[in-house]
């Protein structure tokens, strides 16, 4: 996949039919709140926006780049100027081809294994590096192994609201020893979601002292193993009665 500049109108036809096709799915999936998408995405504005491309992206003082793969546009995003050399990242989206397709797990197999290539080179892929070459690969497994060592740790585990205090704090916050690279990492918007739910997720089981072998129910989702629980293995049979 090759990452480069739109330059074309198929370049920004594909563009635009990204961006409209996420306001759309916000319109469907929040129908009931489409007055606070409209003050985001002001329609008259954002239409003008799609017309006009690249305009507030154009060099130098922006940038509109593509995913290619093999000729065909998978994503695409947006650099604007803002002031004092700073710069805004917008409108990274990505087709729904090329959801789904186990780049995540592959991630999440690569950190479990200790594979600090490719976990970096997956990171890369789903545009958490906005500059590949400026990670070392080693920090970036170490951070993540970090942050989610209690899922990534085979063994019973029982949490506490102090342990993801510093978990959290390790994985997110300006005291990490980690901070200087987290701070030039993106967050792509598809992973936003899922990130505060994991969070939210992650505070409610300390608070409950919750205790698990929390690593090997990661397994279970990452590498597909067998249901290690009364509750997974009842889960399975529902999954399988519904697909019967």
């Amino acid at each position: 996949m090759e990452v480069r500049e739109a330059s074309s109108a198929a370049d920004y036809g594909a563009v635009a039919a990204l961006m409209r096709a996420f306001v759309a799915w916000h319109y469907e999936r929040h129908s009931g709140d489409r007055h606070i998408i409209d003050s985001y995405f002001d329609p008259a504005a954002f239409e003008a926006e799609m017309k006009e491309l690249p305009r507030y992206y154009s060099p130098p003082r922006g940038a509109l780049l593509v995913a290619d793969e093999n000729g065909q546009i998978a994503g695409c995003v947006a650099l604007r100027e803002l002031q004092n050399g700073a710069c805004e990242m917008k409108r990274m989206l990505v087709t729904p081809e090329f959801h789904g397709r186990g780049v995540g797990q592959a991630l999440a197999r690569a950190v479990i294994e200790g594979d600090a290539d490719a976990v970096h080179q997956g990171l890369a892929h789903l545009g958490y590096l906005p500059q590949p070459g400026t990670f070392e690969p080693r920090l970036v497994l170490e951070q993540l192994r970090t942050a989610g060592e209690w899922y990534f740790t085979p063994g019973f585990r029982r949490l506490s609201p102090e342990y993801v205090r510093v978990a959290m704090e390790t994985g997110s916050s300006p005291k990490s020893p980690y901070f200087e690279q987290m701070r030039r990492q993106t967050l792509p918007p598809e992973a936003l979601l899922i990130r505060r739910m994991e969070g939210l997720l992650f505070s409610v089981l300390g608070e409950l002292r919750a205790g698990a072998d929390w690593g090997t129910l990661a397994r279970e989702y990452i590498f597909g193993e067998p249901p290690s629980t009364a509750l997974g293995r009842e889960e399975a049979a529902h999954v399988e009665r519904r697909a019967a």
